[in-house]
């Protein structure tokens, strides 16, 4: 479908929604154009259009919601039902994204919590019906009853990093910010660039803030530096804020932490192509770095 570079204004919203389906898949590339953006097939997907059909399963199986689907049936011997896929993680998605949302509007202004992509119909006509032909689930006829294969079990992963990535509209980091601002107590968050918008949403979802920041003197514009000034003093309402001129360093960490390229800005989360890696467990090593980077700096005055 996209061997050939396509506009965004020439898709369809059906094709729109399956390009960052392949994009999510490491299938597509998407990159920012004038005006809108622009998908075409990655390198992977040149291979699999050559026969190479392995890709695809391995894709699909790390392809996060057939990864969750896969460890959630094991975690109840290998087979469960639909009905139980829709309330546990469906409900799970629901109550997430409720708990996000001053985040998630930062990206997507009338987004409201649904139980997506655990809904029924996305479960039924997507989930298992590619996880099915991949071999990686078995159901019944009605597609009712989900039963784990052996290769499911061959493919199962319980890593602690994952790689997180953004492409235009599509805020992944956003969303994995979101994921640990509300599951964590207190939050360290370390970015060169903070602005007022994101700095107000950070502050409706945590109680307790750990802010390392460049000061608001070394912005190149007096409108840079009121902003700046404008969320440091938003976020000093949850905490502490430290700065330190030569921050480069772009970290969010709880519970969980993610260490990006983007800072915490509306074009960096929602616009720009950025990487990230996700850790579910802030390991020994990072929380000394993240005391390092505190410790060389201070107070705003």
């Amino acid at each position: 479908m996209f061997r050939q570079p396509r506009h965004s204004s020439e898709l369809d919203s059906n094709q729109r929604a399956v390009a960052r389906l392949l994009w999510s898949l490491g299938l597509a590339v998407i990159e920012p154009v004038e005006r809108g953006w622009r998908v075409r097939a990655s390198r992977i997907a040149e291979r699999v259009l050559r026969g190479e059909t392995t890709l695809i399963t391995l894709r699909m199986a790390r392809w996060t919601p057939i990864k969750v689907l896969i460890r959630y049936v094991a975690s109840r011997g290998g087979q469960t039902t639909v009905d139980n896929v829709v309330r546990d993680l469906g409900g799970a998605v629901k109550e997430a994204m409720e708990r996000a949302l001053p985040l998630l509007r930062l990206a997507y202004r009338k987004v409201r919590p649904v139980v997506k992509p655990y809904n029924r119909h996305t479960v039924e006509a997507l989930i298992l019906t590619l996880g099915s032909e991949l071999g990686l689930f078995e159901t019944d006829a009605r597609r009712e009853e989900i039963a784990l294969t052996d290769l499911s079990y061959e493919l199962l992963e319980y890593r602690d990093i994952d790689i997180v990535r953004t492409a235009p509209r599509m805020p992944i980091i956003l969303a994995a910010i979101a994921a640990i601002v509300t599951s964590s107590a207190h939050v360290k968050v370390v970015a060169p660039w903070i602005d007022p918008e994101v700095a107000k949403a950070l502050i409706e979802l945590s109680t307790r803030l750990t802010v390392v920041t460049r000061p608001p003197q070394i912005e190149r514009t007096p409108k840079a530096k009121r902003r700046k000034e404008e969320a440091i003093e938003v976020l000093s309402q949850r905490g502490e804020v430290l700065v330190y001129p030569h921050l480069h360093t772009k970290l969010v960490a709880g519970q969980q932490a993610l260490v990006t390229s983007a800072n915490l800005t509306l074009y960096s989360l929602v616009r720009n192509i950025e990487t990230g890696t996700y850790h579910y467990t802030v390991s020994p090593q990072l929380t000394s770095h993240i005391e390092e980077i505190m410790a060389a700096s201070t107070r705003l005055r």
